[in-house]
């Protein structure tokens, strides 16, 4: 089976599949698509752990199924975290980064009491909250991005926000520098 992969968009370079093997207590094998060029690549999908396909159940997707996912994703435009970080402008990074922390605090991730990812997403919460964008006890599900850009036009929200993302770079600059 010939499977098409358009070039990458913002390289022009060429696309390829990868399989990759992680090896803990069994294989688990990791299907992707990478630039061969700028390394930008989509998320990783493997056959083990279950996914919620096409809205239906959660269940582990067949190996066609995560080969199919990973071109689907390349084609469409769809990356991984890293890539789309790496390519967005300091406005977007800004607004995905709120968004995020908003669902660490909201969706309660896994994230260490008391770090300033968790103290960060907590004032965030607070403010949202404040200003009657989020309320638990409404039963929504809330597009977090649409109150992230909401919370973004308070320079408080954005001075906040800003500050947690220069610790974040200093914090990865010592760790870099061997100071961490």
């Amino acid at each position: 089976m010939k499977i098409d992969l358009k070039p990458c968009p913002y390289c022009g370079g060429i696309a390829k599949g990868h399989i990759k093997t992680v090896e803990s207590f069994k294989k688990i094998h990791n299907y992707y698509v990478v630039c061969t060029k700028c390394g930008a690549s989509t998320e990783r999908y493997d056959t083990e752990f279950a996914y919620s396909i096409n809205g239906k159940r959660f269940r582990p997707m067949t190996k066609k199924e995560a080969a199919e996912k990973a071109v689907c994703d390349w084609n469409n435009g769809i990356f991984d975290t890293k890539t789309r970080l790496l390519h967005m402008t300091e406005q977007e990074k800004i607004l995905w980064h709120t968004a995020d922390l908003l669902k660490v605090a909201w969706h309660g991730v896994n994230v260490l009491v008391g770090s300033l990812r968790w103290e960060t997403a907590w004032k965030l919460r607070k403010m949202a909250e404040e200003r009657k964008l989020l309320c638990l006890s409404s039963g929504k599900d809330y597009d977090l991005e649409v109150v992230a850009d909401e919370l973004l036009h308070d320079d408080t929200v954005r001075c906040i926000v800003c500050n947690y993302l220069e610790e974040i770079r200093n914090s990865q600059e010592d760790s870099a520098n061997g100071n961490g």
